[in-house]
């Protein structure tokens, strides 16, 4: 296994910074609310989707598997940025169960500290002063864990060689067992904003070492791709009442009690074309309006291959839901082209 987790934080109303924490199912384990999600101007560091802005809230992923060496990549935003000021902002920690074993954090003179897990904890190593002011960059963070030959090492901008890394420390600071299994964002003095977040570790199938700089895009359903099978709320056609950046819930909606019933639509076209796709994330919003029970999955369809996603129990309030991740395109086995990220259609299958 390589991808470990990942969130571009675009898919959650903007007003409300509980849809995060509620996002229990896919991505979130734990979290406490702090400020909501941002989406305009210089809250993204591309001028699209949304970042989210910590400021007083932690958010824990999923447990995943165990890892000794992991990549932590994200954009980041220079907030609150004085030279030689050494107050900390946004950081994360590297968990093993309930226990850091290490933890990185952005200061507000620009620079990282390496503690052995909490802002104010034991500072390990220093880094470079990587902001010149109220900027965004992006950063690749690779971290080692062991207690004597332990590293950090940072990459920014996609850089092909290492900005600054730290030598041997001791990055098992919580455990006896040099490894993670969750991240832990959260603030320290002031907040920050976070954009287009991933997790990976060096075991397995790409990615599996330096990626360079990513940003994560959203494609919306644009057309109907066959003839609806599932109702509509309103209007003519069911791919309008789904495409909107992030659920407007009972607005309008499509829904079905026809057990097998499918909705199939196209896909917007990819802002640019990239050199690189790294994966493919599904996603869905719903809840049941009965009793129930039902059960739903979402339906991929690349060239002449369909796949679809684990089953998932309908909750009676609305889950915002990772459905499935494909870092391959499941019709070639290869990494994802822009063509055939563009001709891929998606919808809801209606199990049970």
């Amino acid at each position: 296994m390589a991808w470990l987790w990942g969130n571009g934080w675009d898919f959650y109303n903007a007003s409300d910074a509980g849809e995060v924490m509620s996002d229990t199912n896919s991505h979130i384990y734990s979290g406490t609310i702090g400020q909501a999600i941002l989406n305009s101007g210089s809250n993204t560091r591309f001028n699209y989707g949304q970042a989210i802005l910590f400021n007083g809230c932690t958010i824990q992923t999923v447990a995943f598997a165990n890892s000794t060496t992991i990549w932590v990549n994200s954009n980041l935003f220079g907030i609150s940025f004085t030279v030689g000021a050494t107050a900390k902002g946004i950081g994360f920690r590297l968990m093993d169960g309930s226990s850091a074993q290490v933890g990185v954090w952005l200061r507000q003179g620009g620079d990282f500290i390496v503690t052995n897990g909490p802002y104010n904890g034991t500072i390990l190593a220093t880094s470079q002063v990587f902001f010149a002011g109220q900027v965004w960059h992006h950063f690749q963070i690779k971290v080692v864990i062991n207690n004597t030959t332990g590293s950090v090492t940072i990459r920014r901008d996609g850089n092909t060689s290492d900005d600054w890394t730290s030598g041997n420390i001791n990055t098992r600071n919580g455990t006896t067992t040099a490894q993670c299994n969750s991240v832990l964002f959260s603030t320290g003095d002031f907040g920050n904003y976070l954009d287009d977040t991933y997790i990976f570790n060096d075991q397995g199938a790409a990615p599996n070492n330096w990626q360079g700089d990513v940003r994560a895009v959203q494609q919306l359903p644009s057309s109907d791709s066959s003839t609806p099978q599932w109702s509509r709320s309103t209007g003519t056609t069911n791919y309008n009442l789904v495409n909107e950046a992030s659920s407007n819930k009972d607005t309008n909606y499509v829904f079905t009690t026809t057990v097998n019933a499918v909705d199939s639509y196209n896909l917007s076209a990819l802002l640019s074309t990239p050199s690189t796709i790294l994966c493919i994330q599904q996603r869905m919003c719903f809840r049941m309006d009965d009793v129930g029970p039902h059960t739903v999955h979402a339906q991929l369809i690349s060239g002449g291959t369909t796949t679809n996603s684990a089953d998932i129990a309908v909750a009676s309030t609305y889950a915002n839901q990772l459905m499935a991740t494909y870092l391959t395109d499941p019709n070639t086995g290869l990494a994802w082209s822009a063509s055939a990220a563009n001709a891929a259609k998606v919808g809801p299958v209606d199990v049970v």
